[in-house]
């Protein structure tokens, strides 16, 4: 039972899902169907509401199956119901909790074990499930798939949660929305599990939150799309967009306040495609950071705009792992956007770091596989006591490419830089180097 259970509240109502599993050896499993779209007290607790004349008990399916709009209600009468199954195949239905001072839990049992996606369902183009006031908990899987679509609406006034345990965890190969403070507590996230698959995910506004207790993917091994906006927060521990070969994944985080918090290391491009944008305030945090991970993979990052940032507390590669050369991986940092990075920004030969308006601040920049290093405007700052400035090249030359564009260095904590050949600061436009802290910076001719 999750910790949760223990708040106070006056209301239960339960759905126990049952396993799969359990059809497949031999035991029968009854559908019942919900009938109500005319709107009058479509209460789910009501007989007269089911096409069988009886709500669904412990060892049945509850279907929701119009091709229309309607509603499904419960209140203060509609306390305890068991099904054995539970899913929505058409139509547009909304789960409406008609009281405003109290949330109401439906603990969906699931599959057992790990449980399966299956256990609770939402499947088809044009599909659409709305929980508004409602507390679900899937002590099993779930999904949202085949262009179906699931809003979590955080404006009801008890707000609306969904929690999944099974360890398979939830996919989105359709749409899920969490808005308006809404929470969806999730054990392992995917965004387009199978290949050929389509998954969009958003988390929007103050207070609406994903929280995965393992990891996110986005795009397994098809497509997936998340997007992280308005004070949205997104929480799991490793993060993967473009997971297997032949994925695609997109991650957006934009506007003040978001946040994909990885607790783990985050891979942008792990084997597939995968794209990070970083934009208008969106903040991003993680412990290793990769882009173009393994070969064949393509990774592209973005940061751009005042207090956007990507956090790295440990390393971030960029054309590879923290071994080995792997795919395509490129940085851009532009427009006062912010990436920081405790330990080593390392670029690979297959890797491109563009600094153009932006700022890197890290304990030791590498460069020394040569990789594509173009700093037009910006500031990099190297500020490890022992950390190093190596842009793979025996000489360097620190010049803006306008009059008004100005890349400044910075080394300072202990950090150094040595170079056999020059070191140049503004040969035709502009440059500056500021050395603070103990750091030195040693060439032949500067």
């Amino acid at each position: 039972m999750p910790a949760f259970v223990a708040r106070s509240l006056s209301r239960i109502l339960i759905f126990s899902v049952i396993s799969l599993s359990f059809v497949a050896v031999g035991q029968s499993q009854t559908v019942r169907d919900w009938i109500n779209d005319w709107g009058t007290n479509p209460y789910y607790y009501l007989d007269s509401n089911w096409g069988s004349g009886s709500v669904p008990d412990g060892g049945e399916k509850a279907r929701f199956n119009l091709g229309s709009a309607y509603e499904v209600w419960w209140d203060d009468a509609g306390l305890t119901s068991d099904v054995g199954y539970f899913e929505v195949l058409q139509g547009n239905v909304t789960f409406l909790n008609k009281a405003t001072d109290s949330s109401y839990f439906y603990i969906i049992n699931g599959s057992g074990g790990a449980g399966a996606f299956s256990d609770f369902s939402i499947s088809g183009a044009g599909t659409s499930a709305t929980i508004s006031g409602g507390d679900f908990t899937s002590l099993g899987g779930g999904q949202v798939i085949n262009g179906g679509t699931l809003t979590l609406d955080g404006t009801h006034a008890v707000g609306s949660r969904l929690t999944v345990e099974g360890v398979t965890g939830f996919d989105v190969s359709g749409n899920l929305n969490i808005n308006a403070g809404a929470i969806f507590d999730n054990t392992v996230g995917h965004i387009g599990y199978l290949s050929g698959s389509t998954g969009n995910a958003t988390v929007t506004g103050t207070g609406s939150q994903w929280n995965n207790s393992g990891e996110l993917r986005v795009g397994n091994y098809g497509m997936g799309t998340l997007g992280i906006e308005a004070g949205g927060v997104v929480n799991n521990t490793v993060g993967h967009i473009g997971y297997w070969s032949g994925s695609t994944g997109s991650a957006t985080v934009t506007g003040t306040g978001s946040q994909w918090n990885n607790s783990s290391f985050l891979a942008v491009g792990v084997n597939g495609t995968g794209t990070l944008n970083v934009e208008a305030g969106g903040v991003v945090s993680n412990t290793d950071g990769y882009i173009g991970t393994f070969a064949g993979s393509t990774g592209v990052a973005t940061v751009t705009g005042s207090g956007s940032q990507w956090n790295n507390s440990s390393s971030l590669y960029i054309g590879g792992s923290s071994t080995a050369v792997g795919g395509n991986g490129t940085l851009t940092i532009a427009d006062s956007g912010l990436v920081d990075v405790a330990g080593t920004t390392k670029v690979w030969s297959t890797g491109t770091l563009n600094l153009n308006g932006g700022s890197l601040t890290t304990g030791t920049f590498d460069n020394t596989a040569g990789g594509t290093f173009t700093f037009n405007y910006g500031t990099l700052t190297v500020n490890a006591s022992s950390g190093t400035f190596s842009p793979g090249t025996s000489a360097f030359t620190l010049d803006g490419n306008t009059s008004t564009a100005n890349p400044t260095l910075v080394l300072t904590g202990g950090a150094t830089g040595t170079f056999s050949g020059d070191f140049r600061v503004g040969q035709n436009e502009q440059g500056t180097l500021n050395i603070s802290g103990g750091s030195q910076l040693s060439n032949a001719i500067g």
